[in-house]
């Protein structure tokens, strides 16, 4: 299955024109799945912004939409995806 990606903010230069076609395996892989093979396509710089260095888990610090929602407003990380949905990744920053 394939889904396509779009990266914005500062990972928005880890891949070509911050989009990407991301193949993962069976029919319908989860948004954690995803995750973490987006962040082995997009290298050491990829896994430091989107994995825990200590866990491995995908990081809270990107909001992460499929289809125009919000995962939070789905199932979180185990999010079913389906050959052809759109997944926006948007870094978060807080500041003070």
């Amino acid at each position: 299955m394939e889904v396509s990606v779009r990266l914005l903010g500062h990972i928005g230069s880890l891949a070509k024109d911050g989009t990407l076609t991301i193949r993962l395996d069976g029919e319908r892989a989860t948004v954690s799945e995803l995750v973490r093979e987006l962040a082995r396509q997009l290298g050491e710089e990829g896994r430091e912004i989107l994995l825990d260095p200590v866990t491995k888990d995908p990081r809270t610090s990107c909001l992460i939409v499929v289809n125009g929602r919000e995962i939070s407003a789905l199932d979180g990380l185990r999010t079913r995806l389906e050959g052809g949905d759109q997944v926006v990744f948007m870094p978060i920053f807080h500041g003070g």
